[in-house]
């Protein structure tokens, strides 16, 4: 699963030296690039995972967001925040108001079996979601 936690020095060690894990461990930049493959999203801090929490907050331009948040924790167990995050002037900022995005966050203990499981689950939302 996809936890809702920050990736921290102390965590990536741990992680890193094989507790709570069981297969490799997938870092924010990892989660990112495999998003931003994907067509028609808008990832919103496209900076490098260097000093940054495992945070990724991604805009689906064409769909409603809360109900992306909604059916990945409802049909797919995959937990996120959809939203402003209460950071409504973050968001216009961002040129994200009022839509707001869904937050994903990665941790020491996230996969990336889980990630490519998320974005597979993303990608059959979004075509079902066309399918209406």
């Amino acid at each position: 699963y996809i936890e809702n936690c920050e990736t921290s020095a102390v965590g990536r060690a741990l992680g890193m030296a094989g507790f709570g894990i069981d297969t490799s461990i997938a870092s924010a930049e990892e989660v990112q690039n495999a998003i931003m493959q994907q067509d028609d999203d808008k990832v919103i801090d496209k900076t490098k995972s260097n000093n940054r929490t495992g945070i990724l907050s991604i805009d689906f331009i064409k769909d409603d967001n809360g109900m992306i948040s909604h059916e990945l924790s409802k049909e797919y167990g995959i937990m996120t925040r959809s939203g402003m995050h209460c950071a409504p002037s973050a968001h216009k900022t961002l040129g994200t108001f009022p839509q707001g995005t869904v937050r994903f966050s990665v941790s020491h203990f996230t996969t990336m079996v889980e990630i490519d499981y998320t974005i597979d689950c993303i990608n059959k939302i979004v075509k079902n979601f066309k399918l209406l």
